[in-house]
This record gives structure tokens, sequence and C-alpha cells, in this order.
């Protein structure tokens, strides 16, 4: 795992920082985490989210994936860390 967050309150950060989950399951829970944070801004601050949320999108956007296997996959399937970059 990338960070130590309090995941009870927010499962869809544990797995969006999981580096063991398939990528298509981090892209999910970081879509889950970008349609929380535009509808639901105030609960979102009122949890005290902001900071854990910013510190998985953040980690993610700078970790460095160096295997390029499946580059003809690229097409359908996204990178959790080039879709961390759109989370509003």
């Amino acid at each position: 795992m990338l960070l130590t967050v309090n995941y009870d309150t927010f499962p869809l950060l544990q797995l969006a920082a999981t580096e063991e989950a398939p990528n298509a399951v981090r892209v999910k829970s970081l879509e889950g985490i970008s349609w929380l944070v535009s509808m639901k801004k105030k609960a979102i601050q009122k949890m005290n989210m902001i900071q854990p949320i910013l510190d998985v999108v953040f980690s993610l956007m700078c970790h460095c994936d160096d295997d390029e296997e499946d580059l003809e996959d690229s097409e359908e399937t996204e990178k959790a860390a080039s879709y961390a970059a759109r989370v509003s």
C-alpha cells in the first residue's frame, strides 16, 4: 500500500492505494472518488477526507509504472496514475 489512511470511513481509498489490486479496479475506485467529490463536497469536507484523498491521488500520479507489458490493451484499459490526474 502507498499510504496509511483510515480506510474504515472511505474504503474506495483503500482500493485506489492498493498496488496489488488490478488496474481496472483501481480506476473504478478513482471514478467513485471523483463522483463523490463532485456530488458530495460538503460531506467530504465534514469527514475530513480531503487530505487523504489528495494524498492517494498525488501518490498515484507520482508513482512511476515501468512495466509496459500491455501496450496493445492501452486503448481499452486505463492506468490508475493517468486517471488520478482527472479526479476533481
